[in-house]
């Protein structure tokens, strides 16, 4: 896992929160409760992500995609078919790191949690 990957993730994240942000502030909620949604959004999609690539990596998918990539070879290329085992060898070669976006996922879900928070107590709406 390198800092750049966790960089870019975390841009990737702030431009989404940005537009989140700036939808929200149109419609007229406060400034806490927009920082909130415009956390939570980036946080659940790089975490979802970050997670179906956890999952992918785990080989879950494999045989579903080897399945798809079989029937195209076989109807388009009419080239030698690999076997899965050849196959499922050749995409964990190719696995990408899940850790960047589940971190960064994470970072902006703990700081839309800390922003609500912070609204729920400037409003009085505490449990």
């Amino acid at each position: 896992m390198k800092a750049f990957d966790i960089l870019r993730a975390f841009i990737y994240g702030l431009f989404l929160a940005v537009i989140v942000f700036l939808i929200q502030k149109d419609r007229g909620f406060g400034l806490l409760h927009c920082l909130s949604d415009a956390c939570f959004v980036p946080g659940v999609l790089l975490g979802g992500s970050g997670g179906l690539l956890f999952v992918s990596s785990r080989g879950v998918f494999d045989m579903m995609f080897y399945s798809v990539h079989s029937l195209f070879t076989v109807t388009f290329r009419r080239e030698r078919r690999e076997s899965y085992i050849e196959y499922a060898a050749g995409r964990r070669e190719r696995r990408r790191d899940f850790r960047p976006l589940l971190i960064t996922g994470a970072v902006f879900i703990i700081l839309s949690v800390i922003f609500l928070g912070i609204n729920q107590v400037d409003q009085g709406t505490v449990l």
